[in-house]
């Protein structure tokens, strides 16, 4: 960012001429005003931490580029031509779902508490991503057939979790961007045969919790004044060519455009 210090004009002033005993006053013409001119100077951007949250969507699980590292991984260079002082730390797990974020789940630690100590600790801005919800969905359905009862308690306990992380992330001063939920019985995973037991009356379930949750997700963004990202708007998930073959993860292709959103969300804030 440049910084204009601005012109300063300095004036200088002359004593005027004594008067001739016998002669008029003579009109003294100013000199020029002498003018310092300061050259602006580079102020350079605060550092920036970012720490994103979430599950195998945002660990980068099925990346078959030679770098993987999903779309953190190749946020961090865009993010660093604007911001060269800027630093990104997954903590994203595979097959988490909101509760786990706040639990921690198979021995492993919770990314809340980590991601709270990280952005504590960071120096300039911080930006904190959230992007949970998917395996909530799955795990509802894959593994039991709810009751409509049984959906209301998991989208109420969804919402509380949410409510929980928000709060805690935006307590350490971080600013938000929190990613609404693509539906996932309108993508390939119907058909790819990783959740076989899951029927067509559940997929069709599953998309109306989908939407509910992503009620939650706005309300939550509007209450904690996150940023919103709209993943479903992309239709990277209903394009095949962009998908790895289990229908559930992008691949490559579908990373770079992953990557692509969420620049934008966080650069035009």
């Amino acid at each position: 960012m440049w910084r204009v210090l601005g012109l300063f004009f300095m004036a200088l002033t002359l004593p005027a001429c004594q008067a001739q005993a016998v002669l008029p006053r003579p009109i003294v013409s100013p000199r020029p005003t002498a003018t310092a001119t300061i050259a602006p100077t580079m102020t350079p951007f605060p550092p920036l931490t970012i720490v994103t949250l979430g599950d195998s969507l945002t660990q980068g699980d099925k990346d078959d580029s030679p770098k993987g590292g999903g779309w953190p991984r190749r946020l961090l260079p865009l993010i660093q031509q604007v911001r060269p002082q800027t630093q990104i730390v997954n903590l994203a797990q595979p097959g988490w779902t909101s509760h786990d974020l706040l639990q921690g789940t198979g021995g492993a630690p919770n990314q809340i508490d980590q991601a709270v100590k990280v952005l504590r600790e960071a120096n300039g801005d911080k930006i904190a991503t959230v992007w949970i919800g998917v395996n909530d969905l799955f795990y509802l359905y894959e593994f039991g057939n709810p009751t409509a009862a049984e959906e209301a308690q998991e989208a109420d306990r969804f919402g509380r979790d949410l409510d929980e992380l928000l709060d805690r992330l935006k307590d350490t001063g971080a600013h938000i961007f929190i990613a609404l939920l693509h539906d996932p019985s309108q993508g390939p995973v119907q058909t790819s045969g990783v959740f076989m037991s899951t029927t067509g009356e559940e997929w069709a379930q599953m998309s109306q919790q989908a939407l509910r949750y992503n009620t939650i997700v706005r309300a939550a963004a509007a209450k904690y004044d996150a940023t919103l990202v709209d993943i479903p708007a992309t239709k990277i998930f209903t394009t095949p060519a962009l998908m790895f073959e289990d229908g559930i993860h992008p691949n490559a292709r579908g990373y770079n455009a992953l990557v692509q959103v969420w620049f934008d969300a966080i650069t035009q804030k």
